[in-house]
């Protein structure tokens, strides 16, 4: 799904900056024209360019809504600065520069901070050798009926995966993936 909605939004939607650069030489082009302000045509042009403006104006204010977190804030000016430090700020936050082996060294390198983690992750989860059958087990769970079994054993169909699909929140932080 991810590969799809990359091509999509290269495809359709496309980068909102370069847009918008395009669009602002554009408007730009046509002000400095020197038969501007007696052309009808002109005039007609750059009204429909300030609309296409504003509305990608409204999806850049938008996209950095989503990437700086900042649900509280809902349809302010279009203030794009202050949410791109925002974001900025986060990832900065967020990200691990150094962590501690096992031996008390200080690790720095980015790739061997991945492999200290996932090291870490892979022993703390990893099974030891326990004999369960000697352990005594005091307390009787409830068992699962076969309709709960079968339905976590469903594979999802489109309906359902459309249903939480849309039940994403509008302006949701987006993932790994960039996407809500």
């Amino acid at each position: 799904m991810k590969e799809k909605i990359e091509i999509w939004k290269k495809q359709v939607f496309g980068n909102i900056f370069h847009r918008k650069k395009r669009l602002l030489a554009h408007i730009d082009g046509i002000q400095r024209c020197v038969s501007y302000g007696r052309n009808k045509r002109l005039e007609e042009l750059e009204m429909e360019l300030q609309k296409y403006l504003s509305d990608t104006l409204d999806q850049e204010e938008r996209l950095w809504l989503q990437k700086s977190r900042a649900t509280w804030i809902k349809d302010g000016d279009r203030n794009t600065k202050y949410y791109h430090v925002k974001t900025i700020i986060r990832r900065n936050r967020n990200k691990i520069l150094c962590l501690r082996n096992d031996e008390g060294n200080w690790i720095e390198d980015q790739e061997e901070i991945g492999k200290l983690a996932r090291d870490y992750f892979y022993r703390l989860f990893q099974e030891e050798n326990h004999d369960r059958a000697s352990t005594p087990c005091t307390k009787t769970f409830p068992s699962i009926g076969v309709d709960i079994v079968e339905a976590s054993l469903k594979v999802p169909g489109e309906e359902d995966i459309k249903r939480a699909f849309f039940n994403i929140g509008a302006f949701k932080a987006p993932g790994e993936d960039d996407l809500p």
